[in-house]
């Protein structure tokens, strides 16, 4: 009688399709979210520092202009 494999063969062929199943899935759910707020988030907060040094150094000359 030849050997045939069943339905399910063994817990390590169940477990290599699971991880096959599951390896293009959980990094891209776990890190493309991450990754992409803070390729946007960091951006914002250089480009908010920038602005809020630009506008406080306005403010000051614009203060020290006013009170002469």
């Amino acid at each position: 009688m030849a050997s045939r494999k069943s339905s399910i063969s063994n817990d390590s062929d169940v477990s290599h399709m699971y991880k096959e199943l599951v390896k293009p899935y959980v990094p891209y759910a776990w890190t493309t979210p991450t990754m992409s707020f803070f390729s946007f988030a960091v951006p914002m907060l250089r480009a908010a520092a920038r602005t809020y040094v630009i506008l406080a150094i306005g403010i000051q000359i614009v203060w020290i202009v006013l009170k002469n």
